[in-house]
C-alpha cells in the first residue's frame, strides 16, 4: 500500500489506544478519589466509620468523629458488642506522624482513652496458653505517650486508672514503660523489655506502692530469663514483715503443677500476737521451698524459727 492508504488508520489507532487507557485509569482514578475522600476529609473519614460500623452488623457505633486519618483524629462514645464481650470507649483520641510511614516507622505521638469498660464471658472450657513462635513486628513502631483514664471490669467489680506509659519496638524488641498504674491496693510502675524471637529474651521490674488491708506496703520484683522460662525475683515490706521470694516458671506447660518449677519463699518478722491479740508475742521467721518432680507430686517443706 501507498503511504496515502495507511495514513487514515493511525489516527483511529492512536484514539483507540486512548480509549482503552481511558478505561483503564479512570476506576483507579475513581477509587484513589473515593479513598483520599475517605481518609483526607472530615466528612469523608466519619462516613468511613459509619459504612464501618453498617458492615460490622451493628456491633461497632460510633457516636461522633472529629479529624481525618492523616491528620489525627477523635472518637466519641465508641461501643463495640458481640455475643462474648463488650466493650464500652467513651473517647479515642490519635496524634500520630503519618510521614514516618515512608521509613517504614508507625510513630503514635499520643494515644488518650477515656473511661473504658470491659465484659467478657468467661470460656467454660479455657484452652492451655500456646506459645508464640514469633512476636516480631513487620515496621518500627513507637508510642511516646498512652494514656487510660480508667478501666472498668463489672464482671469482677474492679477498677484500674488512670494508667500512664509508653512502648517502642526496635532491633528486634519490645520495650513498655508504665509510668504509672493506680489499683485499688497502691500503684504500679514498671519497666519490661522483651525480644521478638524464641526464648524471646526477658529483663525488667516492678515497683509497688500502697495500701493493703489497713497496712502500708512496699514490694519491688525483677525479672530475667525468657518469656517461656522467666526467672522472678523480688521483697515486700509491710508492717514490720518483709517477704522476699525467689521463683522459676514454665507458664506454657501443658502440665498444670509444672508450671511452677521452683519456689523459695521467706518471710521473716511474723508476730502472731498482730493476727489475734490473744496468740502471744514472738518474731517468727518462715522458709516454704517446692519443686514439682513430675505431673502430681510436688517436693518440698516448710520451716518456722523464732528469733527471740
Amino acid at each position: 500500500p501507498t503511504p496515502e492508504d495507511t495514513m487514515p488508520a493511525l489516527p483511529r489507532r492512536r484514539r483507540l489506544g486512548r480509549v482503552f487507557w481511558l478505561l483503564f485509569l479512570l476506576p483507579l482514578l475513581l477509587l484513589g478519589g473515593s479513598g483520599w475522600w475517605l481518609t483526607a476529609t472530615p466528612t469523608g473519614f466519619a462516613t468511613l466509620w459509619q459504612w464501618a460500623g453498617q458492615l460490622s452488623g451493628g456491633q461497632l457505633k460510633v457516636g461522633r468523629v472529629q479529624g481525618t486519618l492523616w491528620q489525627g483524629f477523635t472518637l466519641q462514645r465508641l461501643h463495640w458488642q458481640t455475643p462474648d464481650s463488650q466493650l464500652v470507649l467513651s473517647q479515642l483520641v490519635l496524634d500520630w506522624d503519618a510521614q514516618a510511614l515512608w521509613q517504614r516507622q508507625l510513630h503514635i505521638r499520643s494515644l488518650q482513652l477515656g473511661p473504658v469498660s470491659w465484659r467478657s464471658r468467661p470460656d467454660p472450657q479455657p484452652k492451655p496458653l500456646q506459645a508464640p513462635s514469633d512476636l516480631s513486628l513487620p515496621l518500627t513502631l513507637r508510642v511516646d505517650t498512652l494514656r487510660v483514664a480508667s478501666l472498668s471490669l463489672p464482671d469482677s467489680q474492679l477498677q484500674l486508672g488512670p494508667l500512664q506509659a509508653s512502648y517502642r519496638y526496635d532491633s528486634g524488641r519490645h520495650q513498655l514503660q508504665l509510668t504509672q498504674l493506680d489499683t485499688p491496693w497502691g500503684r504500679l510502675q514498671s519497666e519490661v523489655a522483651l525480644g521478638d524471637a524464641a526464648p524471646f529474651a526477658l529483663h525488667g521490674s516492678s515497683r509497688f506502692q500502697g495500701d493493703i488491708d489497713g497496712l502500708a506496703t512496699r514490694g519491688q520484683l525483677a525479672y530475667s530469663g525468657s518469656l517461656l522460662f522467666p526467672q522472678l525475683r523480688g521483697d515486700v515490706s509491710a508492717k514490720g514483715l518483709l517477704l522476699a521470694l525467689q521463683g522459676k516458671l514454665a507458664p506454657f506447660d501443658v502440665t498444670p503443677l509444672r508450671r511452677l518449677r521452683q519456689l523459695d519463699l521467706r518471710v521473716g518478722g511474723v508476730n502472731p500476737q498482730a493476727l489475734q491479740p490473744h496468740w502471744p508475742q514472738a518474731s517468727l521467721a518462715l522458709a516454704l521451698q517446692l519443686t514439682p518432680q513430675n505431673a502430681d507430686t510436688i517436693q518440698g517443706g516448710i520451716s518456722v524459727v523464732n528469733n527471740q
